[in-house]
């Protein structure tokens, strides 16, 4: 019964927050400055196969991972939105958490830092990357 009260509340707000920003009548309503079209990257349980083995090589995996943002943005897309921890470790060098095991295995260094690639290749191709983490 709560879901339904919480989605009822949801809808509402929704509701309102469109209604009171509605432009007056006689006044242009502008276009945004930034547009964002993006793609969530997951990182975990098999999501998007990447990488496809903790066998392949460090290059085999940054080249994958540089075709996929390059895929993202043939599609017109512009955000990139890589998910960097997933289940307590990281997808790129942390004096914190280990090493995400997707990579060469639980708290294997893999020879590359993913993020650095990943935020390499989007900015080379002119789009936003923003790194999701999962805190619990």
């Amino acid at each position: 019964m709560r879901n339904f009260y919480g989605f009822r509340f949801c809808f509402l707000t929704l509701a309102i927050l469109a209604i009171t920003s509605r432009p007056s009548p006689g006044q242009v309503q502008t276009s945004p400055l930034f547009e964002s079209r993006a793609v969530w990257f997951a990182t975990v349980l098999n999501d998007g196969d990447w990488p496809e083995s903790t066998g392949d090589t460090a290059n085999k995996q940054a080249a994958d991972l540089r075709n996929r943002i390059r895929t993202a943005k043939s599609m017109g897309l512009n955000t990139f939105i890589m998910q960097v921890v997933a289940r307590g470790d990281a997808t790129y060098q942390s004096p914190r958490i280990p090493w995400s095991a997707r990579l060469k295995g639980a708290g294997v260094n893999p020879g590359y830092d993913p993020l650095a690639v990943a935020i390499d290749e989007a900015h080379n191709l002119g789009m936003e990357l923003y790194a999701w983490i999962n805190v619990f």
